[in-house]
């Protein structure tokens, strides 16, 4: 199960209007999460339609995934909170082109961008996964700006376009290792 606290070190301090990676929890979400992730929806429709990620579906999609009444694939599904506030989600399913990879997503709240929520629960959810061993991917529209300078913080290396979109890979052995695997498929 994963639920972690974020403390890394080198990580902005907190100022008023910036957040630092411990006032940011990450954790699994349940059924009992289920009525503030739909208010998390429905207030952010737009802006989470705008990053290209998150569809009207996606609530539907998940609240099946929470009851166990889907389970057709290994998503994880996490939540990022603030002061016990549910306020961003993240995903992580298994990569249909690179095996032993999880294609990693997510979305925060349109009134806490600009904080450090993103780049702390993203900083956490892959130190999780490199923990587990995980090789991540990150499918990018190529002008979701913020989004891209997170993955390049995070060592994320940009491999080829799809359409519209930009893979980004991180490998948690190291990335000699994992660009030669990667090529090889």
């Amino acid at each position: 199960m994963f639920n972690m606290s974020i403390h890394s070190e080198g990580m902005p301090h907190k100022t008023l209007d910036r957040l630092a990676p411990e006032d940011v929890e990450v954790s699994d979400l349940t059924t009992a999460d289920l009525p503030e992730l739909k208010g998390l929806f429905e207030r952010n429709r737009d802006h989470f339609a705008s990053g290209g990620f998150v569809n009207a579906n996606h609530y539907e999609e998940f609240e099946k995934r929470l009851r166990g009444e889907r389970h057709d694939d290994d998503m994880r599904l996490v939540g990022m909170r603030v002061n016990d506030t549910l306020v961003g989600f993240g995903t992580a399913v298994p990569d249909a082109e690179i095996t032993g990879a999880y294609e990693i997503a997510g979305a925060v709240d349109q009134e806490y961008t600009r904080r450090g929520i993103a780049l702390a629960a993203l900083t956490a959810f892959v130190d999780y996964e490199d923990n587990l061993g995980h090789d991540l991917t990150a499918e990018v529209r190529t002008d979701n700006y913020p989004v891209i300078m997170l993955l390049d913080k995070l060592d994320f290396v940009r491999k080829r376009r799809r359409e519209e979109n930009v893979l980004y890979v991180r490998k948690a052995m190291g990335l000699e290792e994992f660009t030669a695997r990667f090529w090889k498929q």
